[in-house]
């Protein structure tokens, strides 16, 4: 049976418009639904619990109230209605993402190659579909549809070799990672293929062995890790980027030791590299390994708590 945690919220009584547009933000952030007027609803597991309790504390900084109750039932309504109306609120939204995905289909034309306008709005779709899969608890059927759209898309980036044409222009240029990449240069590379440019093409080559045309991935200079560096360049300012940046410095620090998490994210890239010999293979498992972390550390947007 499925459990539930009630979100009651009271706004403050001189409350400004902004403190509503917040807590909106919030709400929506934190994947929740509406039963009425200020009752919301999240799945009771223990990424829903910590949102909800970020929801009261920030809630309270604003002036306002909340209380989380966990239930087993919701009066007037069963599990299944609950669980519907979690999939339908996120239909919603991967049917807008769909939209904009067939609208960015149609601006590519016959164009033999994607240019900077199309792979701006491709990041854009990336993100926001991220965004929407980590608060799709129960996996709404129109995420599939945006699935299908979004492998339209890739095509468009990354054309099959055998199908391009005399005189097409070369794909984008690949980033270049440092063999036997550690902590930062993964990072990075989890930066560039899953927010910035899905599709993006690496290669492994030391400093002035790179192929002509490729982009080195940035590199930590002092205190300031690569990823940090590159985050930084794209204005982003979603809080499990900045938490990651965060937990990627402190795990360059010589004294990451003193800090469980950046020990515990060295330890985790060193296994990698432990047992995966073939430097794609590594890439492809910190890819997948930071998709993980990536979605905990979301699990609390800290830039909506202010």
């Amino acid at each position: 049976m499925e459990r539930w945690l009630l979100l009651l919220v009271r706004l403050p009584r001189t409350h400004a418009s902004s403190v509503r547009v917040r807590t909106w933000r919030r709400l929506r952030a934190a994947g929740a639904v509406a039963l009425r007027r200020g009752v919301y609803v999240l799945p009771a597991t223990p990424e829903g619990r910590e949102r909800g309790q970020w929801l009261v504390r920030a809630l309270a900084e604003d002036g306002g109230e909340a209380m989380v109750v966990e239930t087993d039932r919701v009066e007037g309504l069963r599990g299944a209605d609950l669980v519907q109306r979690f999939r339908d609120a996120r239909d919603a939204d991967y049917r807008r993402l769909a939209d904009a995905c067939r609208r960015l289909l149609a601006t590519a034309g016959g164009a033999d190659e994607p240019g900077r306008a199309f792979l701006n709005a491709l990041t854009r779709i990336e993100r926001e579909f991220q965004r929407v899969r980590e608060v799709d608890f129960f996996d709404a059927p129109a995420r599939w549809e945006v699935e299908r759209l979004r492998q339209a898309l890739a095509r468009r980036v990354r054309p099959a070799a055998d199908g391009r044409r005399t005189g097409e222009p070369p794909p984008v240029p690949p980033w270049v990672l440092p063999p036997r990449p550690g902590v930062d240069p993964l990072a990075c590379a989890w930066l560039v293929a899953r927010v910035l440019e899905p599709g993006a093409r690496f290669v492994f080559a030391e400093p002035g062995d790179a192929p002509p045309g490729a982009r080195p991935i940035p590199r930590g200079e002092g205190g300031r890790s690569g990823f940090a560096a590159l985050l930084a360049d794209t204005g982003l300012r979603e809080a499990r980027l900045a938490r990651l940046a965060a937990l990627v410095e402190a795990a360059r620090e010589a004294d990451a030791g003193r800090d469980a998490e950046a020990q515990a994210l060295r330890l985790a890239v060193a296994a990698l590299q432990a047992a995966l010999a073939d430097d794609r293979a590594l890439l492809a498992h910190a890819l997948t390994f930071l998709d993980g972390l990536a979605a905990r550390l979301a699990a609390v947007p800290a830039d909506l708590a202010r």
